[in-house]
């Protein structure tokens, strides 16, 4: 298809018509420096053939007061920036229609993208991000403050092209927890920044190098915020995982949990329950010893062992005497269970000795009575007449 333009040098000579309304209106407050940026982009959509000229290099300016001069322009209505990121195409609005088209140009509003726009320098922000942004304000509930704390905070942990979906999350996790002025906003990000650091040390430990997750924050953050532990408290059970082929936070929070519901929370009293778990893996693996019980030790098995003593109150004396005696039977360990139950059921938890009669009794054989034939009748008692009458007599030779 044939293509008819102006060269270069008749552009040149050809003149770019500015609307009185922009001259009145817009012109007089703008910042220095702006009206020429939209002045010589105005020029550049009159005349396509221009458009590829540098507009830094022809005016001298730097990238940022580019990326400043479009995003005030955009908040006057008078251009949108279209596409997400670094600066894509600019399109010019009429001034005559820019109280119509400018749907996020409000004046309360100003004072906001103007410091979001240094803050995302030198990349732009869009019409359409900058339509999010104030459905964070006007839907969500978050002052404009607390909407600044929150990108310069997503900023630092991803950089300036962090997208705006990911910026809306995180303004949707705030607005579900009431987080809307500018203290509480403060507030959590200093928490979480005290949760990201404190994860990325379990991380070095692991010796994992990346940034942690956001589930993993929130994880640390869970720890130590709701359940109350300290870092040193997690670092104190992470030297209990230093076996494990692949630590997690998932696993550390398996663990964390269960000293929780044991009322663990300070080092001290999580290295009491430690100690206290050594104790008993020893006396498990004592009582399988004793029965001959090749198997390691399941958790059920653990489970039944620790009730004995924990709840029942069993002597340890008497667990391990069920041991000794369940040795060589087919299931030593269900043998265990029912001696230490039978104990339990007849008031025997301490008395080692009341226990060994209880089994010893239990374990003799009845002694079976003699009988036979005969004794299964009548007996009677002859006199010697009796007997001489039958013809009996037991002097015959």
């Amino acid at each position: 298809m044939l293509r008819c333009v102006f060269t270069n040098e008749s552009a040149m000579l050809d003149i770019t018509p500015v609307e009185n309304i922009f001259i009145c209106e817009y012109m007089p407050n703008a910042p220095d420096g702006y009206v020429k940026i939209y002045l010589y982009g105005l020029m550049q959509c009159r005349n396509p053939q221009l458009e590829t000229e540098d507009i830094m290099l022809a005016l001298d300016c730097d990238e940022a007061t580019l990326t400043g001069a479009f995003s005030y322009w955009q908040s006057k209505g008078l251009v949108r920036i279209v596409g997400e990121g670094e600066l894509s195409t600019v399109r010019y609005l009429s001034p005559r229609l820019a109280g119509m088209t400018r749907p996020i140009a409000s004046a309360k509003y100003s004072d906001l993208v103007n410091n979001l726009t240094a803050l995302f320098e030198p990349r732009l922000l869009s019409t359409n991000e900058l339509r999010h942004v104030y459905d964070w304000i006007e839907v969500f509930g978050i002052s404009a403050e607390a909407v600044y704390e929150l990108c310069k905070s997503c900023i630092a942990q991803k950089g300036k092209r962090v997208s705006i979906n990911y910026l809306e999350a995180v303004a949707k996790s705030w607005a579900d927890r009431g987080i809307s002025t500018l203290e509480q906003a403060q507030d959590n990000i200093e928490m979480v920044g005290e949760a990201e650091s404190g994860a990325k040390k379990l991380l070095s430990r692991w010796k994992i190098a990346r940034r942690p997750t956001v589930d993993e924050t929130a994880l640390y953050e869970k720890w130590t915020r709701g359940w109350g532990f300290t870092h040193e408290s997690i670092v104190s059970v992470c030297m209990s995982m230093t076996f494990a082929a692949n630590p997690s936070f998932k696993a550390l929070d398996t663990i964390l949990d269960n000293y929780r519901q044991k009322g663990a929370i300070t080092p001290e009293e999580i290295d009491t329950i430690m100690k206290r778990d050594d104790v008993r893996r020893e006396f498990i693996r004592m009582v399988f010893s004793r029965a001959s019980i090749q198997s390691s030790p399941r958790a059920s098995q653990r489970e039944q062992i620790s009730r004995f003593l924990d709840v029942w109150n069993m002597d340890p004396e008497l667990v391990l005497y069920a041991a000794d005696v369940s040795r060589g039977s087919p299931t030593p360990f269900a043998n265990i269970v029912k001696l230490v139950t039978g104990w339990h059921d007849k008031g025997i938890t301490k008395d080692l000795e009341a226990a060994k009669k209880n089994h010893e009794s239990s374990t003799v054989a009845p002694q079976k009575k003699r009988s036979s034939t005969a004794s299964q009748f009548k007996t009677r008692t002859y006199t010697d007449e009796e007997l001489d009458r039958i013809g009996v007599s037991f002097l015959d030779d």
